[in-house]
Protein backbone atom coordinates (compact mmCIF):
# COMPACT_ATOMS: atom_id res chain seq x y z
CA UNK A 1 0.00 0.00 0.00
CA UNK A 2 3.11 2.25 0.92
CA UNK A 3 4.18 1.39 -2.72
CA UNK A 4 1.30 2.55 -4.25
CA UNK A 5 1.14 5.90 -2.46
CA UNK A 6 4.73 6.66 -3.14
CA UNK A 7 4.02 5.69 -7.23
CA UNK A 8 0.90 8.08 -7.44
CA UNK A 9 3.05 10.88 -5.51
CA UNK A 10 5.64 10.38 -7.92
CA UNK A 11 2.94 10.60 -11.01
CA UNK A 12 1.69 13.72 -9.66
CA UNK A 13 4.79 15.83 -9.36
CA UNK A 14 5.63 14.61 -12.31
CA UNK A 15 2.33 15.43 -14.01
CA UNK A 16 2.90 18.99 -12.29
CA UNK A 17 6.58 19.50 -13.58
CA UNK A 18 5.27 19.01 -16.70
CA UNK A 19 2.62 21.56 -16.67
CA UNK A 20 4.58 24.35 -15.35
CA UNK A 21 6.54 23.47 -18.37
CA UNK A 22 3.84 23.76 -20.62
CA UNK A 23 3.05 27.12 -18.65
CA UNK A 24 6.63 28.46 -19.23
CA UNK A 25 6.77 27.30 -23.05
CA UNK A 26 3.39 29.05 -23.84
CA UNK A 27 1.94 32.08 -22.33
CA UNK A 28 4.52 33.39 -20.47
CA UNK A 29 3.11 33.59 -16.95
CA UNK A 30 5.78 32.45 -15.01
CA UNK A 31 8.93 32.54 -16.79
CA UNK A 32 11.25 35.32 -17.21
CA UNK A 33 13.02 37.11 -19.97
CA UNK A 34 17.13 38.17 -19.66
CA UNK A 35 17.51 41.65 -21.19
CA UNK A 36 21.15 42.08 -22.30
CA UNK A 37 22.59 45.44 -22.89
CA UNK A 38 26.18 46.37 -24.69
CA UNK A 39 25.87 49.68 -22.59
CA UNK A 40 24.55 50.65 -18.93
CA UNK A 41 25.97 54.30 -18.38
CA UNK A 42 26.78 57.06 -21.18
CA UNK A 43 27.50 60.39 -20.72
CA UNK A 44 26.11 62.96 -22.80
CA UNK A 45 29.55 65.48 -22.68
CA UNK A 46 31.24 62.95 -24.84
CA UNK A 47 28.05 62.23 -27.11
CA UNK A 48 24.92 63.08 -28.61
CA UNK A 49 23.69 60.01 -30.09
CA UNK A 50 23.93 56.42 -27.98
CA UNK A 51 23.52 52.85 -29.59
CA UNK A 52 23.04 50.22 -27.51
CA UNK A 53 23.15 46.48 -28.69
CA UNK A 54 20.05 44.44 -26.98
CA UNK A 55 19.74 40.68 -27.17
CA UNK A 56 16.84 38.86 -25.24
CA UNK A 57 16.47 35.30 -23.80
CA UNK A 58 13.83 33.23 -23.68
CA UNK A 59 11.69 35.11 -26.15
CA UNK A 60 8.70 32.79 -25.17
CA UNK A 61 7.79 34.32 -22.09
CA UNK A 62 7.04 37.83 -23.59
CA UNK A 63 4.21 39.02 -25.33
CA UNK A 64 6.10 42.30 -26.56
CA UNK A 65 8.55 44.74 -25.23
CA UNK A 66 7.79 47.85 -24.28
CA UNK A 67 10.91 50.63 -23.75
CA UNK A 68 10.06 53.75 -21.66
CA UNK A 69 11.85 57.10 -21.42
CA UNK A 70 12.29 58.50 -17.30
CA UNK A 71 13.23 62.01 -17.02
CA UNK A 72 12.23 64.14 -13.76
CA UNK A 73 10.51 61.00 -12.32
CA UNK A 74 8.33 61.00 -14.86
CA UNK A 75 7.83 57.89 -16.90
CA UNK A 76 6.54 58.33 -20.52
CA UNK A 77 6.23 55.16 -23.02
CA UNK A 78 8.89 55.72 -25.96
CA UNK A 79 8.54 52.91 -27.93
CA UNK A 80 6.49 49.54 -28.18
CA UNK A 81 8.18 46.29 -29.97
CA UNK A 82 6.09 42.90 -30.53
CA UNK A 83 7.76 39.82 -30.64
CA UNK A 84 7.75 39.80 -34.34
CA UNK A 85 9.80 43.04 -34.71
CA UNK A 86 11.96 41.51 -31.93
CA UNK A 87 13.05 39.04 -34.32
CA UNK A 88 15.38 36.80 -32.97
CA UNK A 89 16.20 38.82 -29.99
CA UNK A 90 19.28 40.63 -31.54
CA UNK A 91 18.41 44.58 -32.28
CA UNK A 92 20.36 47.69 -31.83
CA UNK A 93 19.12 50.75 -30.35
CA UNK A 94 19.76 54.43 -30.79
CA UNK A 95 18.80 57.30 -29.20
CA UNK A 96 19.93 60.95 -30.27
CA UNK A 97 19.66 63.08 -27.46
CA UNK A 98 17.43 67.09 -28.07
CA UNK A 99 17.50 70.56 -26.31
CA UNK A 100 14.76 69.28 -23.81
CA UNK A 101 16.60 66.49 -22.69
CA UNK A 102 19.34 68.77 -21.32
CA UNK A 103 16.89 70.34 -18.87
CA UNK A 104 17.05 67.31 -17.02
CA UNK A 105 20.01 65.90 -15.31
CA UNK A 106 19.78 62.10 -16.31
CA UNK A 107 17.74 60.11 -18.85
CA UNK A 108 16.96 56.64 -18.32
CA UNK A 109 15.42 54.29 -20.67
CA UNK A 110 14.37 51.24 -19.37
CA UNK A 111 13.36 47.38 -21.35
CA UNK A 112 10.64 46.29 -20.09
CA UNK A 113 9.15 42.47 -21.28
CA UNK A 114 5.74 42.43 -21.21
CA UNK A 115 4.12 39.23 -20.47
CA UNK A 116 0.38 38.30 -21.91
CA UNK A 117 -1.26 39.42 -18.45
CA UNK A 118 0.11 42.58 -18.71
CA UNK A 119 2.95 42.22 -15.87
CA UNK A 120 7.14 42.69 -16.19
CA UNK A 121 8.52 39.47 -17.06
CA UNK A 122 12.26 40.65 -17.29
CA UNK A 123 13.55 44.21 -17.22
CA UNK A 124 17.41 46.09 -18.08
CA UNK A 125 18.12 49.76 -18.64
CA UNK A 126 20.74 52.14 -19.52
CA UNK A 127 21.55 55.81 -18.04
CA UNK A 128 22.61 58.99 -20.09
CA UNK A 129 24.02 61.31 -17.51
CA UNK A 130 23.36 65.17 -18.26
CA UNK A 131 24.83 66.42 -14.89
CA UNK A 132 28.85 67.14 -16.45
CA UNK A 133 30.60 70.47 -16.03
CA UNK A 134 30.21 73.39 -13.49
CA UNK A 135 27.14 73.70 -11.57
CA UNK A 136 26.90 76.83 -9.12
CA UNK A 137 25.37 77.41 -5.97
CA UNK A 138 24.91 80.02 -3.24
CA UNK A 139 24.52 83.05 -5.08
CA UNK A 140 26.08 86.20 -2.81
CA UNK A 141 25.20 89.94 -3.32
CA UNK A 142 28.68 90.90 -1.63
CA UNK A 143 28.68 94.85 -2.11
CA UNK A 144 28.45 98.05 -4.17
CA UNK A 145 30.59 98.43 -6.61
CA UNK A 146 29.92 102.43 -8.00
CA UNK A 147 27.76 105.04 -6.98
CA UNK A 148 26.80 106.21 -2.82
CA UNK A 149 25.36 103.80 -0.78
CA UNK A 150 21.77 104.07 -0.25
CA UNK A 151 18.95 103.12 2.11
CA UNK A 152 17.39 100.57 0.27
CA UNK A 153 21.03 98.87 -0.04
CA UNK A 154 19.70 97.30 3.33
CA UNK A 155 22.86 97.35 4.97
CA UNK A 156 25.41 96.09 1.66
CA UNK A 157 28.96 97.13 1.75
CA UNK A 158 30.35 99.84 0.27
CA UNK A 159 33.72 100.13 -0.36
CA UNK A 160 34.19 103.25 -2.68
CA UNK A 161 32.06 105.95 -3.10
CA UNK A 162 32.59 106.99 -6.79
CA UNK A 163 29.56 109.20 -6.77
CA UNK A 164 32.12 111.45 -4.36
CA UNK A 165 34.97 110.58 -5.71
CA UNK A 166 34.85 110.68 -9.51
CA UNK A 167 31.10 111.97 -10.14
CA UNK A 168 30.24 108.38 -11.06
CA UNK A 169 27.03 108.34 -8.97
CA UNK A 170 24.91 106.48 -11.53
CA UNK A 171 26.01 103.90 -13.71
CA UNK A 172 26.08 100.22 -14.90
CA UNK A 173 28.60 97.17 -16.52
CA UNK A 174 31.50 97.13 -14.93
CA UNK A 175 33.46 94.93 -17.59
CA UNK A 176 36.97 93.79 -16.50
CA UNK A 177 39.77 92.46 -17.71
CA UNK A 178 43.39 91.55 -16.23
CA UNK A 179 46.04 94.36 -16.90
CA UNK A 180 49.57 93.59 -15.66
CA UNK A 181 50.52 92.28 -12.36
CA UNK A 182 47.19 92.59 -10.24
CA UNK A 183 45.55 95.39 -11.72
CA UNK A 184 42.76 95.19 -13.55
CA UNK A 185 40.61 97.36 -15.66
CA UNK A 186 36.97 97.99 -15.30
CA UNK A 187 34.43 99.65 -18.22
CA UNK A 188 31.16 101.08 -17.43
CA UNK A 189 28.64 102.31 -19.08
CA UNK A 190 26.28 105.04 -19.44
CA UNK A 191 27.15 107.21 -16.51
CA UNK A 192 26.02 110.30 -14.36
CA UNK A 193 26.87 112.56 -12.03
CA UNK A 194 25.97 114.43 -9.06
CA UNK A 195 22.41 114.96 -10.07
CA UNK A 196 21.98 111.46 -10.91
CA UNK A 197 18.79 110.01 -9.09
CA UNK A 198 18.66 106.81 -7.80
CA UNK A 199 15.29 104.76 -8.26
CA UNK A 200 13.86 107.66 -9.91
CA UNK A 201 10.39 106.15 -11.86
CA UNK A 202 11.80 104.38 -15.23
CA UNK A 203 14.80 103.05 -13.47
CA UNK A 204 18.44 104.29 -15.44
CA UNK A 205 20.24 107.06 -15.84
CA UNK A 206 19.38 110.22 -15.16
CA UNK A 207 21.03 113.41 -14.36
CA UNK A 208 24.15 115.54 -15.82
CA UNK A 209 27.98 115.38 -16.53
CA UNK A 210 26.70 112.09 -19.08
CA UNK A 211 29.29 110.18 -20.82
CA UNK A 212 28.91 107.64 -22.24
CA UNK A 213 31.94 105.08 -20.33
CA UNK A 214 34.10 105.38 -17.79
CA UNK A 215 37.03 103.51 -16.89
CA UNK A 216 38.03 102.04 -13.33
CA UNK A 217 41.27 100.51 -12.09
CA UNK A 218 42.01 97.92 -9.10
CA UNK A 219 44.52 95.89 -7.14
CA UNK A 220 41.78 94.93 -5.18
CA UNK A 221 42.54 90.46 -4.67
CA UNK A 222 40.39 90.10 -1.69
CA UNK A 223 37.09 89.99 -3.10
CA UNK A 224 35.24 88.42 -0.36
CA UNK A 225 34.35 91.88 1.35
CA UNK A 226 34.20 93.94 -1.92
CA UNK A 227 36.00 95.34 -4.74
CA UNK A 228 37.96 98.15 -4.01
CA UNK A 229 38.67 100.78 -7.17
CA UNK A 230 41.80 102.36 -6.44
CA UNK A 231 41.40 104.85 -9.33
CA UNK A 232 39.62 106.00 -12.12
CA UNK A 233 40.74 107.27 -15.95
CA UNK A 234 40.19 111.22 -14.92
CA UNK A 235 39.18 114.77 -16.81
CA UNK A 236 41.97 116.89 -17.52
CA UNK A 237 41.26 118.90 -14.22
CA UNK A 238 40.53 115.40 -12.18
CA UNK A 239 37.49 116.65 -11.65
CA UNK A 240 35.54 113.48 -12.82
CA UNK A 241 35.74 110.13 -14.37
CA UNK A 242 36.46 110.94 -18.09
CA UNK A 243 34.64 109.08 -21.43
CA UNK A 244 36.84 106.71 -23.11
CA UNK A 245 35.67 105.60 -26.10
CA UNK A 246 33.61 108.86 -27.64
CA UNK A 247 30.42 110.07 -29.03
CA UNK A 248 30.09 110.61 -32.73
CA UNK A 249 29.05 114.33 -32.67
CA UNK A 250 25.17 115.00 -34.21
CA UNK A 251 22.74 112.73 -34.18
CA UNK A 252 21.99 110.69 -30.40
CA UNK A 253 24.73 107.92 -30.13
CA UNK A 254 26.31 106.70 -26.99
CA UNK A 255 29.39 104.20 -27.06
CA UNK A 256 28.85 101.36 -24.80
CA UNK A 257 31.78 98.99 -24.11
CA UNK A 258 31.09 95.00 -24.43
CA UNK A 259 34.35 93.58 -23.76
CA UNK A 260 38.18 94.06 -22.97
CA UNK A 261 41.12 92.33 -23.00
CA UNK A 262 45.25 92.64 -22.77
CA UNK A 263 46.75 91.54 -25.78
CA UNK A 264 50.38 91.68 -27.21
CA UNK A 265 51.05 94.37 -24.70
CA UNK A 266 48.09 96.50 -25.12
CA UNK A 267 45.07 97.07 -23.90
CA UNK A 268 41.64 96.79 -26.56
CA UNK A 269 38.14 98.00 -25.73
CA UNK A 270 35.78 96.75 -28.02
CA UNK A 271 32.68 98.97 -27.94
CA UNK A 272 29.00 99.42 -29.69
CA UNK A 273 27.74 103.38 -30.97
CA UNK A 274 24.25 103.01 -30.96
CA UNK A 275 22.03 104.96 -32.64
CA UNK A 276 18.83 103.99 -31.34
CA UNK A 277 17.56 101.75 -28.67
CA UNK A 278 14.45 101.02 -29.64
CA UNK A 279 15.26 98.06 -32.48
CA UNK A 280 13.10 94.76 -33.16
CA UNK A 281 13.23 91.67 -31.09
CA UNK A 282 15.34 93.49 -27.99
CA UNK A 283 17.88 94.66 -30.21
CA UNK A 284 19.44 98.01 -30.73
CA UNK A 285 20.35 99.46 -33.88
CA UNK A 286 24.38 100.86 -33.95
CA UNK A 287 26.24 102.98 -36.45
CA UNK A 288 29.17 100.60 -35.89
CA UNK A 289 31.57 98.73 -33.35
CA UNK A 290 34.81 99.48 -33.62
CA UNK A 291 37.90 99.17 -30.78
CA UNK A 292 39.82 101.45 -28.96
CA UNK A 293 43.64 100.62 -28.06
CA UNK A 294 46.36 102.12 -25.47
CA UNK A 295 49.80 101.73 -25.70
CA UNK A 296 50.81 102.78 -22.47
CA UNK A 297 48.74 101.27 -19.81
CA UNK A 298 45.38 102.71 -20.64
CA UNK A 299 46.55 106.46 -19.57
CA UNK A 300 45.69 107.39 -23.09
CA UNK A 301 43.18 105.62 -25.95
CA UNK A 302 42.71 105.86 -29.93
CA UNK A 303 40.31 104.63 -32.14
CA UNK A 304 41.42 101.48 -34.37
CA UNK A 305 38.98 102.38 -37.47
CA UNK A 306 40.45 99.41 -39.22
CA UNK A 307 38.64 97.32 -37.12
CA UNK A 308 35.19 98.16 -37.66
CA UNK A 309 31.82 96.40 -37.53
CA UNK A 310 29.09 97.08 -39.64
CA UNK A 311 25.30 98.12 -38.03
CA UNK A 312 23.33 94.54 -37.81
CA UNK A 313 26.80 92.61 -37.88
CA UNK A 314 26.38 89.64 -35.21
CA UNK A 315 29.69 90.82 -33.54
CA UNK A 316 28.31 94.30 -32.58
CA UNK A 317 29.07 92.81 -29.35
CA UNK A 318 31.58 90.70 -27.86
CA UNK A 319 32.84 88.91 -24.87
CA UNK A 320 36.69 88.28 -25.20
CA UNK A 321 39.02 85.57 -23.51
CA UNK A 322 42.89 84.97 -24.07
CA UNK A 323 44.11 80.73 -24.23
CA UNK A 324 47.31 79.66 -26.06
CA UNK A 325 48.16 83.26 -27.75
CA UNK A 326 44.75 83.98 -29.45
CA UNK A 327 42.21 86.20 -28.56
CA UNK A 328 38.77 84.04 -28.86
CA UNK A 329 35.90 86.41 -28.93
CA UNK A 330 32.05 85.28 -29.24
CA UNK A 331 29.64 87.53 -30.89
CA UNK A 332 26.19 88.76 -30.92
CA UNK A 333 23.92 91.33 -32.48
CA UNK A 334 23.48 94.44 -30.35
CA UNK A 335 20.99 93.82 -27.90
CA UNK A 336 19.31 91.17 -26.52
CA UNK A 337 17.86 88.87 -29.02
CA UNK A 338 20.33 87.61 -30.45
CA UNK A 339 22.35 83.85 -30.73
CA UNK A 340 26.45 83.93 -30.73
CA UNK A 341 28.69 83.43 -33.02
CA UNK A 342 32.49 82.74 -32.55
CA UNK A 343 36.14 84.09 -33.81
CA UNK A 344 39.16 83.89 -33.04
CA UNK A 345 42.40 86.16 -33.25
CA UNK A 346 45.90 86.18 -32.77
CA UNK A 347 47.21 88.31 -30.25
CA UNK A 348 49.43 90.15 -32.98
CA UNK A 349 46.57 90.58 -35.08
CA UNK A 350 43.93 92.30 -33.03
CA UNK A 351 43.93 95.60 -35.08
CA UNK A 352 44.25 93.44 -38.80
CA UNK A 353 40.49 92.08 -39.36
CA UNK A 354 41.42 90.75 -42.56
CA UNK A 355 43.40 87.86 -40.29
CA UNK A 356 40.32 87.47 -37.91
CA UNK A 357 39.08 83.97 -38.14
CA UNK A 358 35.43 82.84 -37.88
CA UNK A 359 34.22 79.55 -36.81
CA UNK A 360 32.05 77.77 -39.65
CA UNK A 361 30.25 74.72 -37.59
CA UNK A 362 29.35 73.32 -41.21
CA UNK A 363 32.35 72.85 -42.40
CA UNK A 364 34.16 72.37 -38.82
CA UNK A 365 36.84 75.10 -40.26
CA UNK A 366 38.00 78.51 -39.16
CA UNK A 367 37.52 80.62 -41.82
CA UNK A 368 39.29 84.03 -42.26
CA UNK A 369 38.68 88.03 -43.21
CA UNK A 370 34.96 87.06 -43.79
CA UNK A 371 32.63 87.03 -41.11
CA UNK A 372 29.60 86.09 -43.06
CA UNK A 373 31.02 82.47 -43.04
CA UNK A 374 30.49 82.58 -38.49
CA UNK A 375 27.26 80.23 -38.03
CA UNK A 376 25.44 80.04 -34.75
CA UNK A 377 27.29 78.01 -31.71
CA UNK A 378 24.41 79.01 -28.90
CA UNK A 379 20.80 79.90 -30.03
CA UNK A 380 18.98 82.67 -28.96
CA UNK A 381 18.50 84.70 -26.80
CA UNK A 382 21.62 86.42 -25.45
CA UNK A 383 22.04 89.68 -23.93
CA UNK A 384 25.42 91.49 -22.51
CA UNK A 385 28.03 88.54 -22.00
CA UNK A 386 31.38 87.54 -20.86
CA UNK A 387 34.10 84.97 -21.40
CA UNK A 388 36.47 82.62 -19.12
CA UNK A 389 38.50 80.22 -19.93
CA UNK A 390 38.63 78.45 -16.28
CA UNK A 391 42.48 77.36 -16.19
CA UNK A 392 41.75 75.06 -12.95
CA UNK A 393 38.05 72.98 -14.53
CA UNK A 394 39.97 73.60 -17.92
CA UNK A 395 36.29 74.54 -19.40
CA UNK A 396 35.22 77.82 -21.28
CA UNK A 397 32.50 79.49 -19.13
CA UNK A 398 30.17 81.83 -20.68
CA UNK A 399 27.89 84.24 -18.97
CA UNK A 400 25.20 86.19 -20.53
CA UNK A 401 21.76 88.03 -19.84
CA UNK A 402 18.82 85.92 -20.54
CA UNK A 403 15.95 88.72 -21.30
CA UNK A 404 12.79 87.97 -19.14
CA UNK A 405 14.71 85.97 -16.44
CA UNK A 406 17.99 87.14 -15.18
CA UNK A 407 21.47 86.07 -15.31
CA UNK A 408 22.60 81.90 -17.12
CA UNK A 409 25.71 80.85 -18.05
CA UNK A 410 26.96 77.98 -20.38
CA UNK A 411 30.73 75.70 -20.18
CA UNK A 412 32.27 73.39 -22.42
CA UNK A 413 35.86 71.99 -22.79
CA UNK A 414 35.53 73.02 -26.58
CA UNK A 415 35.00 76.49 -27.50
CA UNK A 416 33.83 75.28 -30.89
CA UNK A 417 31.25 73.04 -29.67
CA UNK A 418 28.20 74.20 -26.96
CA UNK A 419 25.65 71.74 -28.62
CA UNK A 420 25.75 69.82 -24.84
CA UNK A 421 26.34 72.65 -23.08
CA UNK A 422 23.43 73.53 -20.76
CA UNK A 423 22.03 76.79 -20.31
CA UNK A 424 21.78 77.08 -16.52
CA UNK A 425 21.21 79.58 -13.96
CA UNK A 426 23.78 82.44 -13.00
CA UNK A 427 21.80 84.46 -10.91
CA UNK A 428 18.42 85.17 -11.25
CA UNK A 429 14.97 86.53 -9.05
CA UNK A 430 16.82 89.35 -8.15
CA UNK A 431 14.44 92.57 -7.82
CA UNK A 432 15.79 95.59 -9.33
CA UNK A 433 16.34 93.99 -13.12
CA UNK A 434 19.72 92.49 -13.67
CA UNK A 435 22.11 92.15 -16.53
CA UNK A 436 25.35 91.81 -17.30
CA UNK A 437 27.29 89.18 -15.92
CA UNK A 438 31.05 90.50 -16.24
CA UNK A 439 33.68 87.78 -14.91
CA UNK A 440 36.87 89.31 -12.86
CA UNK A 441 39.90 87.35 -13.66
CA UNK A 442 40.78 86.15 -10.19
CA UNK A 443 37.84 83.87 -10.83
CA UNK A 444 40.50 81.72 -13.71
CA UNK A 445 41.90 79.87 -10.50
CA UNK A 446 39.13 79.29 -8.02
CA UNK A 447 36.13 76.96 -6.73
CA UNK A 448 34.38 80.72 -7.21
CA UNK A 449 33.07 82.84 -9.82
CA UNK A 450 33.64 86.36 -8.83
CA UNK A 451 31.21 88.63 -11.50
CA UNK A 452 29.66 92.19 -11.62
CA UNK A 453 25.98 92.31 -11.81
CA UNK A 454 24.14 95.40 -12.74
CA UNK A 455 20.85 96.87 -11.37
CA UNK A 456 18.68 99.00 -13.47
CA UNK A 457 16.87 100.06 -10.14
CA UNK A 458 19.00 101.72 -8.71
CA UNK A 459 21.46 101.83 -12.19
CA UNK A 460 24.45 100.74 -10.24
CA UNK A 461 26.93 97.88 -10.19
CA UNK A 462 27.30 95.23 -7.87
CA UNK A 463 29.75 92.55 -6.99
CA UNK A 464 28.52 89.07 -6.95
CA UNK A 465 30.00 85.61 -6.30
CA UNK A 466 28.59 82.06 -6.72
CA UNK A 467 30.55 78.64 -5.73
CA UNK A 468 31.31 76.46 -8.15
CA UNK A 469 31.63 72.62 -8.45
CA UNK A 470 33.02 71.20 -11.39
CA UNK A 471 31.43 67.32 -12.47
Amino acid sequence: MNKLKIIWQCFYVSLLLITLGCQNDGDGVAGDVVINLSENLFSAENEETFTVNVTLENLNAMSRLEIRKLADGNSSLFKTMSKSEVGSGNFTFTYSLTAEDLKFDEIIFRFNAMRQDGTVGGTNSFKINNKFGIYVSNVKQIARVTGASHPNDNGLPSPNNTCRDYDVCGTDLGIIWAMDGNKVGIFFGDTFGSTFIPYKEGGGGSGGNWRSNVLAFSEDTGLDDGLTISGMAMSNDGSYAREIALKIPGAYNTSIPTSAIRANGSDYVHYMNIYNWSGPNYSWITNHSSLYVSRDGAKTWSRVEAVTFAPGSNFSQVAYAKKDGYVYMIGTLAGRGGAAYLARILERNMENMQEYEYWNGNSNQWVKGDERSATIIIPAIIGEASLIYHEKFQRWIYTYTKEGKGLVYRDTKDITNWKLSKEKDLAVGIPGGIYGSFIHPLSANLDKLYFIMSIWYPYNSFLISVDMKNY
